[in-house]
C-alpha cells in the first residue's frame, strides 16, 4: 500500500512539473503588458503633437502679432482712457481725424492733431480749435467681439489696393479735400469682406485698416462704422488716421 502511494504521489508531482513549464513557455511567447512601452508611446505622441504646433507657430506672420497687439493697445487706451498708452502707438507726425457723414446731412471733418497737444479726454482737436472724433465714444471700444481673435484679412487684391494718400507728407487742407475720395477707397475695401465684425486689412506699402463697419448697396450705398489706419514703421505699427462714418 504504501508503496502505491508512493508511486502516486510520484505521478502528481510530476504532472504539475509539466504543467509548470507548459505555462512558463506560453508566458514567454505571449504579449505581456509593458507600462514603459506605455508612457514611451504617450510620449512619442505628444512629441508629435509638439512639433505639428511648433511647425503651426513658425508659420504664423510676425507682422500679424504686431499690428493685433498694437491694436489691443488702441481699444484699452481709447476705453480707459489713457492718454500716454495712445501717444506710444500714434504717429510722429500726428493723427489724422475723419468724421463722415454719409446722408449729407452735416459737413464733414477732417482735422490733423498734433501727438503732443492730445487732450486728457483723448477728444481730437486741431491747433487751431477745431474739433474731431471723440476716441472713447468710438465703437471699437464697448463690443464684446473685439476681445476675440481679430481676422486678418489678405487677397492679391487687398496686397496692390492703396489709400491714394501720403500720410507722411500730408497737411491738413489736402486731408480734407481728400475726404470723399477716401470715403470711396473704405468702400472699395469693405466689399472683400462685408460683414459688420472688428476685422483687419492689410493693404499695400504696409499699411492695415482696422475696422468695425458694413455697407448695403441697395436701394442705394452707404458705409456706416470705425476704422483706424495704421503703418508699419520699422518693426512697429503707429496710428495715423480713425475714421467716424456716420
Amino acid at each position: 500500500m504504501y508503496t502505491n502511494r508512493l508511486k502516486e504521489s510520484s505521478v502528481i508531482f510530476f504532472v504539475l512539473i509539466i504543467v509548470f513549464f507548459t505555462l512558463t513557455a506560453c508566458g514567454n511567447h505571449g504579449t505581456k503588458p509593458n507600462f514603459t512601452d506605455s508612457v514611451t508611446k504617450g510620449a512619442d505622441e505628444n512629441s508629435r503633437q509638439d512639433i505639428v504646433e511648433d511647425k503651426d507657430q513658425l508659420l504664423i506672420n510676425p507682422d500679424d502679432v504686431r499690428i493685433l497687439a498694437t491694436i489691443d493697445k488702441f481699444k484699452t487706451a481709447i476705453k480707459t482712457p489713457d492718454l500716454q498708452l495712445l501717444k506710444e502707438i500714434i504717429h510722429p507726425n500726428g493723427l489724422y481725424s475723419m468724421t463722415y457723414f454719409t446722408d449729407g446731412r452735416d459737413p464733414n471733418v477732417g482735422i490733423h492733431v498734433d501727438k503732443e497737444k492730445l487732450r486728457e479726454d483723448l477728444v481730437l482737436e486741431s491747433t487751431d480749435g477745431y474739433l474731431g472724433i471723440t476716441l472713447p465714444s468710438m465703437g471699437f471700444r464697448n463690443n464684446d467681439d473685439l476681445q476675440t481673435d481679430i481676422p486678418i484679412q489678405r487677397s492679391e487684391f487687398l496686397q496692390q489696393f492703396s489709400l491714394n494718400i501720403d500720410w507722411q507728407s500730408l497737411n491738413e487742407v489736402d486731408f480734407k479735400n481728400s475726404l470723399d475720395a477716401l470715403y470711396q477707397k473704405l468702400l472699395q475695401i469693405i466689399v472683400n469682406n462685408n460683414k459688420d465684425i472688428a476685422q483687419v486689412f492689410a493693404l499695400k506699402d504696409d499699411y492695415y485698416a482696422f475696422t468695425k463697419s458694413s455697407a448695403i448697396f441697395d436701394p442705394y450705398t452707404e458705409l456706416t462704422g470705425n476704422w483706424a489706419v495704421f503703418h508699419k514703421e520699422g518693426q512697429e505699427f503707429k496710428l495715423v488716421s480713425v475714421i467716424e462714418l456716420t
